[in-house]
């Protein structure tokens, strides 16, 4: 499964803006819930399909993320512009 992952390691003030040039799946997630979705599994995350840009979230505690995003529609190009906005 193709995706971009970025780790990132969030404060509780801290926001992410999530900018995509088409619709994409966004998901934060933590170490437990990347681990199942790389293997296929059921997994809980923040975020979901983006169909409008940009996306601004915040985790919901301080502490190592997993930033997946995937391509919504198969084919057409994706641009993705993530941009961390410390408290």
């Amino acid at each position: 499964m193709q995706h971009l992952h970025k780790h990132l390691r969030l404060f509780e003030d801290d926001e992410l803006e999530i900018r995509v040039t088409g619709s994409a799946h966004v998901f934060l997630m933590d170490e437990d819930n990347y681990r199942s979705y790389r293997e296929g599994d059921d997994f809980d995350y923040y975020g979901g399909l983006v169909r409008r840009s940009p996306l601004r979230m915040r985790a919901p505690r301080a502490g190592p993320w997993h930033l997946v995003v995937e391509q919504a529609e198969p084919g057409s190009p994706l641009d993705v512009v993530v941009q961390l906005i410390q408290g």
